[in-house]
């Protein structure tokens, strides 16, 4: 603001090579600050901050150009390899920043990005239209209206992309980004400005154009000189950038200006009318994705849930019920009003231990895995498979009709255990013990079965293995610590 100031009294002649000289000194040291910043990262980020070097490097060569040719500056009218360079800066600018941004890697993220990016291009259009462009537009040549247009377009999209830049930085990542987006804006700014000056016959820096161009430029030299963006993206329970609300700015004021016209002059022209209806569906469609990445995440976050549940009740080698899924199944057994027969059969391997030591572990969990799989078919609707550990699992016979029928269920599990398994160079049984134990859910509790089930497996592994020995029916007052053998 103060040198802006100082332009309105200085004497004609001597602003624009001062401002020029001013121009080229900080892009050129923003362009070295920028060969730092490339030295400092690979690949795309690399690439991006290259880019950036030249992007400078071509401001810096433009300005210098000018300072040297009065001829050759763009209020001559006449189209110099400056200006080409100022043009090819103008659009390696953005791409520098589009490359050095922090990737999106959702698809529903990047195209969130990129309503917003043209919902705030539209409005920033909107903002120019009206309040420069409209007045303006009448005065440009007819030959270079096209060209003009063209230009305040790309420089439109580059500051739209620099809103939603800053929209999205964040703490962690530095400043360098945000501040390089700011330059970009104010750039882009600046340049509007500029097209307006130029149709009203005004002295290009003129208005605030000059002390803009050079508070941009000054941008491009500070982001040198600040952290560079975090590689690893953002850090956990990090809340987003404290100006998270700016694109809303130009979309509100896009409003303002069009509700403005209306008041003032009874209508809106037509060319507002169709960017304004552009902006309403652009947002309607960033509403509807919003709501549908609500919906994907309200959905991963339950089945993060059912997973995590799965797993707090599940052996995760066998696909088994665990401890914790026998306890909650018992419980709901033994506390409810109605009285049953429960069976408890425990199981133990025959010979696991040989099988690890002489096919290796990978063909012990394949065995663990295909007794659980037989297990599972031999299964009634509502009992219960689970492994405790190792090699020893429980069976949980939810009702029973007495001791009989629990030994039946028994030993055809057991058989069903007996076949062969394929083991690669040989095929080796899978043989178990068990012991059972039954008693009704009013007289007795689970950990006395399960207590009396395991006293059974050790007199079915002293009897020889791969049998099936069941204690006596617990009944009221009897201790049912005898031990009937099958």
């Amino acid at each position: 603001m103060a040198f802006q100031a100082v332009i309105t009294v200085a004497p004609a002649g001597v602003v624009a090579p001062v401002v020029y000289a001013l121009l080229a000194l900080m892009a050129g040291a923003a362009s070295v600050g920028h060969v730092w910043q490339a030295r400092e990262r690979r690949g795309r980020l690399r690439l991006g901050w290259s880019v950036a070097v030249a992007a400078s490097g071509m401001w810096s060569l433009a300005n210098l150009l000018w300072f040297l040719d009065p001829s050759s500056r763009p209020d001559s009218g006449v189209l110099s390899p400056a200006s080409y360079l100022a043009t090819a800066s103008g659009v390696l600018a953005p791409t520098a920043l589009l490359l050095c941004s922090p990737a999106e890697g959702r698809l529903a993220s990047r195209l969130r990005r990129m309503i917003d990016g043209a919902t705030i291009a539209a409005a920033l259009a909107l903002l120019g239209w009206q309040l420069v462009l409209r007045q303006i537009f009448p005065g440009i040549h007819a030959d270079t209206r096209a060209a003009v247009i063209a230009v305040l377009a790309g420089e439109l999209v580059a500051g739209a992309y620099a809103v939603v830049v800053i929209a999205r930085a964040r703490p962690s990542e530095g400043n360098s980004i945000a501040l390089w987006a700011s330059a970009l804006g104010t750039l882009s700014l600046f340049t509007v400005l500029d097209a307006a000056n130029a149709a009203l016959g005004d002295d290009r820096f003129s208005n605030g154009v000059g002390g803009g161009y050079l508070a941009a430029t000054l941008l491009l030299v500070a982001c040198c000189r600040t952290p560079l963006p975090s590689v690893s993206g953002r850090a956990e329970g990090e809340q987003p950038g404290p100006l998270r609300a700016l694109p809303y700015l130009p979309i509100g004021l896009a409003f303002t200006t069009a509700a403005h016209q209306q008041i003032a002059e009874g209508r809106v022209d037509a060319l507002s009318f169709w960017v304004l209806l552009s902006m309403a569906v652009l947002v309607f469609l960033r509403q509807f994705l919003q709501l549908r990445t609500i919906e994907m995440l309200i959905e991963k976050v339950e089945a993060q849930r059912r997973d995590l549940a799965h797993q707090a009740t599940h052996d995760p080698l066998t696909g088994l019920g665990n401890r914790t899924a026998l306890a909650e199944r018992a419980t709901a057994l033994f506390d409810g009003e109605t009285t049953r027969h429960v069976g408890v059969l425990m199981l133990d391997l025959d010979g696991f231990k040989p099988i690890n030591d002489t096919h290796g572990h990978s063909a012990g969990d394949k065995v663990l895995r295909a007794v659980a799989d037989r297990l599972r078919a031999q299964l009634r609707l509502d009992d219960l498979a689970v492994r405790l550990g190792g090699d020893e699992f429980v069976i949980l016979l939810a009702d029973v009709r007495d001791q009989a029928h629990a030994a039946e269920i028994g030993e055809r599990i057991l058989r069903s255990l007996r076949a062969p398994l394929d083991l690669g160079p040989a095929a080796v049984p899978v043989l178990a013990s068990a012991g059972l134990a039954v008693g009704a859910t009013s007289d007795t509790s689970f950990e006395d079965l399960l207590h009396r089930a395991d006293a059974s497996l050790y007199t079915a592994k002293d009897s020889g293995k791969n049998v099936l020995r069941m204690a006596e029916l617990y009944r009221a007052g009897h201790d049912g610590v005898g031990l009937a053998g099958r």
